[in-house]
């Protein structure tokens, strides 16, 4: 009687794990295919961030520091507000440097925690 038992309770818990894994299946199909604005809106802003990850990607900046997020944080705001000052994107382009002076990035103070 308890082999009996034990191998039910064996054949039970595959069943559900298969039916736990057809469920996820199912919950990821139908948040894909989910067409309500707010989901929509989500994944194209979610689509757009990956996209602008991928250009810092591909201008070597993750590299070039080393992925010290405060320090890119800190490029990032300082651009934005160079940008924000400057009249048209021409002007932006002239105020920009084109490369940071030596020993830039070693007295910057951590503006958020990096995991």
């Amino acid at each position: 009687m308890p082999q009996n038992l034990l191998a039910d309770l064996r054949v039970t818990t595959a069943q559900f794990w298969h039916l736990a894994i057809e469920r996820n299946r199912l919950d990821v199909a139908r948040a894909r295919t989910d067409t309500r604005d707010w989901a929509c809106e989500r994944r194209q802003r979610t689509r757009h961030l990956i996209e602008l990850g991928g250009l810092v990607q591909k201008a070597g900046l993750v590299e070039l520091l080393d992925d010290d997020r405060a320090t890119f944080l800190g490029l990032l705001l300082d651009a934005a507000e160079r940008l924000q000052g400057a009249g048209s994107k021409a002007q932006a382009a002239r105020t920009l440097p084109t490369s940071a002076p030596a020993g830039a990035g070693a007295a910057c103070t951590p503006l958020m925690q990096t995991r």
